[in-house]
């Protein structure tokens, strides 16, 4: 697995291909998915085609202040930029 500076909680999804994931972020009421190399993934529960997986995604952290954490996602999201503004609350060691 690569370093990361934190993990995010997330939903997986089979990818396109067998060395990545679908995944998706929930975040502030809104979601954002990615296809994002599986070694940057943490699975909990593998996904199947009929049910979603769980794991951690690692992220790298930009900037914090305020309670909140801008960090970069491993692969752009197909919903927004690659850089994502999430609360410290969501950062996991």
């Amino acid at each position: 697995m690569r370093s990361h500076d934190r993990f995010l909680r997330v939903e997986l999804q089979p990818g396109l291909f067998r060395n990545e994931y679908t995944v998706i972020l929930s975040v502030q009421g809104r979601t954002i998915s990615s296809l994002i190399p599986k070694d940057h993934v943490r699975v909990k529960r593998e996904p199947s085609q009929t049910m979603a997986g769980e794991g951690l995604l690692g992220v790298r952290i930009l900037d914090q202040r305020s309670g909140e954490a801008l960090v970069d996602l491993p692969s752009p999201a197909f919903t927004s930029e690659p850089r994502v503004r999430i609360p410290v609350s969501d950062l996991i060691e």
